[in-house]
């Protein structure tokens, strides 16, 4: 009933526009810098891109392509928009800078192999500064010591637009590149449709205690909890659209712009 109550609430959520819901293969994500690029893919300028709330400095939430930054050692590179270890191969104080470099070159690759299907030349420019960014360059940009958390997004010199949200880009996207992680079709308990089932759901935020890549409602991770031969979430079988609403739902309550209003600790719970 759990599940069931918060896909319910993600479409209610959906008609106020204070909440700021993600529609299915997008998320509301922090971002603390943006990438300036001249039309030709040429460095303008790297921005800091919080904003002052309550005398503070504060990231701004935007709507990006994907989930949640996936966890894990892999490298797992967002599109269009990720930390500075993937977006610039660079982290102030860097233990590993042999594995950022690589992180970067998988967000690089990843994007230039991209190009010719997307068509667009803001992204086409984008790619050509990834292609001749120096990772070594980044020290020199004081703004990147200042937003060691948060993720960054790439912007056109003199656009109002971030790339991502232009056009043809979030056409591209919404038509092939919001993808399936899972190949085992079956019921959904949630809607009680057959549909492609979540092999992992997305994590929870805002929740004291748990870990830094976030909680989960519903997850298998130890052999003993899994049955007639189902792995990870194929035991409690949720479509990757229902498991996208439930989640969006919680983390609006949970980590939202009106979070305010409906999280609150109770001693070391959070309610």
């Amino acid at each position: 009933m759990i599940l069931q109550s918060l896909h319910q609430l993600y479409v209610r959520l959906s008609g106020d526009p204070k909440y700021q819901i993600a529609p299915f293969g997008f998320s509301l994500q922090k971002i603390t810098f943006k990438v300036v690029l001249r039309p030709d893919g040429r460095l303008f300028e790297i921005q800091d891109a919080r904003v002052t709330s309550g005398g503070r400095l504060r990231p701004q939430l935007v709507m990006v392509p994907g989930g949640a930054k996936p966890s894990g050692s892999g490298l797992n590179p967002c599109f269009l928009w990720d930390n500075t270890g993937y977006m610039l191969g660079f982290k102030p104080d860097d233990p590993n800078p042999q594995r950022t470099r690589q992180a970067f070159e998988s967000f690089r690759d990843r994007h230039v192999r991209l190009e010719s299907d997307i068509g667009s030349g803001a992204f086409s420019a984008v790619c050509r500064f990834l292609e001749q960014w120096n990772p070594e360059d980044a020290a020199g940009h004081e703004v990147l010591n200042a937003v060691t958390t948060g993720f960054g997004v790439f912007q056109i010199q003199g656009e109002t637009s971030y790339v991502h949200d232009l056009e043809r880009v979030r056409t591209w996207w919404e038509n092939e590149g919001v993808g399936t992680t899972s190949l085992r079709p079956g019921q959904c308990l949630i809607t009680g449709k057959t549909a492609e089932i979540a092999a992992t759901h997305p994590k929870i935020k805002g929740v004291t205690g748990a870990q830094s890549s976030g909680a989960v409602i519903v997850g298998f991770n130890e052999d003993a909890y899994e049955s007639y031969g189902k792995k990870q979430s194929h035991n409690a079988p949720v479509s990757e659209s229902a498991a996208f609403r439930y989640t969006t739902a919680i983390n609006a309550l949970l980590d939202g712009p009106m979070a305010h209003r409906h999280r609150m600790s109770l001693g070391d719970a959070t309610v």
